[in-house]
């Protein structure tokens, strides 16, 4: 009958019905639904049919809702930070306690976790009484306060995919209206890791066209910036063309000034910085010199094909004429040992034969006589006879 009597004269109030009737229909908890009410009421300055215009009406009101809604229980939650800057091995505390009216013996502590590649908010870790436990990339890292009204962690060996949003919970499960939390923000600092440097340049690029120069480090907090310089020899001066710094992509808009030479990107941020350098010039030619190498590997093969086929050609050559040689001495060696032993024996039948000259063909053949046979076919005929006639001593 109270709440009937309240909810027509905060209709009469101004507080809209449809608020009111969630509020009644969803179950929530009564002392919550009373000075929900009671916010609403005097915040419009209206209540029982009129304004509020004296003090002792509006301690009535509170007299009845107090008498309804019974003593107020609820837990409050405060961090003293709401972000928190750290370094990659470091170990941060993460500040947090709790106040309540309550008993703590049933209270549950719990630290959840988000950040960019989080596609929910999953627990990292809880406590509920003397049980606890840490869950996830931080399973075995987290040692977590003990005292009363205490719900501070630390979390050991930060590390860049710690960094994101954590929010301390307190609540008493048997009564989820008593839940109270806070968030706060953590970053882990991290220096530039080394740069990638590359370029992209237009298709079938020529004198003139344009080359797109880019440089990125993967890990980086904060976020770093990207410096461009144009090395030459020990003096570096930067580049102020077409760039952006957060980006690192340099625009070389004419070949013909800037195709020579090496160029140096800087990430820096707060924690140091990191370099890589490009040789465009190297780049630019590397397909030249790819195929010169292959054209002089190729008619240096050649040329080596050649000179063994010369080689092996003459000693081919030589050897066929060794081998003649070899074979025309045989054959007169072969033959000279018969023309000796015929000239050694001569007989009466073949001394008019030896003074015939030797003929054409014999010559060829190698058949001359020996030294002896000259002088045997110059002696006459005559002589011959009358030294047969003289007797023999």
């Amino acid at each position: 009958m109270v709440w009937g009597y309240i909810s027509q004269q905060l209709h009469r109030s101004g507080v809209q019905g449809s608020r009111m009737g969630w509020l009644l229909s969803s179950g929530v908890n009564k002392q919550v639904l009373s000075w929900d009410l009671l916010f609403h009421a005097t915040a419009s300055h209206r209540f029982l049919s009129g304004p509020v215009k004296t003090p002792a009406t509006m301690l009535k009101i509170l007299v009845i809702l107090a008498a309804i809604t019974g003593p107020v229980s609820c837990v409050i939650v405060t961090m003293p930070q709401t972000a928190v800057n750290t370094t990659v091995g470091a170990n941060v505390t993460l500040l947090c306690t709790y106040r309540t009216e309550m008993s703590v013996s049933g209270l549950f502590i719990q630290w959840s976790f988000y950040n960019h590649n989080s596609k929910n908010r999953p627990i990292i870790y809880y406590r509920q009484g003397s049980f606890s436990n840490s869950y996830g990339q931080f399973h075995g890292r987290i040692r977590a306060a003990t005292g009363l009204g205490n719900a501070s962690i630390t979390i050991l060996n930060m590390q860049a995919s710690d960094s994101g949003i954590y929010t301390c919970e307190v609540f008493n499960p048997e009564n989820p209206n008593t839940q109270g939390e806070k968030t706060m923000s953590v970053s882990v600092l991290v220096p530039p890791s080394k740069p990638h440097c590359s370029f992209v340049q237009d298709k079938e690029a020529e004198i003139g066209h344009a080359i797109t120069l880019f440089c990125f480090s993967e890990t980086g907090m904060p976020d770093p910036i990207y410096l461009w310089h144009r090395v030459s020899g020990d003096s570096a001066v930067q580049v102020t063309g077409n760039y952006i710094p957060q980006s690192g992509r340099l625009v070389i808009g004419n070949l013909t000034k800037f195709e020579e030479g090496y160029y140096r990107c800087t990430a820096i941020n707060s924690l140091g910085n990191s370099t890589c350098h490009i040789d465009l010039t190297t780049k630019h030619s590397e397909g030249g010199i790819i195929v010169g190498a292959l054209i002089a590997a190729i008619l240096a093969a050649a040329l080596i094909g050649v000179i063994v086929w010369v080689v092996a050609t003459k000693e081919k050559e030589k050897k066929k004429k060794e081998k003649a040689a070899i074979s025309e001495m045989q054959t007169v060696a072969h033959k000279e040992p018969l023309n000796v032993a015929y000239a050694a024996v001569p007989s009466q039948e073949s001394a008019p034969v030896a003074a015939v000259p030797p003929s054409k063909e014999s010559n060829e053949t190698s058949e001359y006589s020996t030294p002896e046979e000259p002088e045997v076919a110059a002696m006459p005929e005559n002589a011959t006879q009358e030294m047969e006639r003289q007797p023999v001593a």
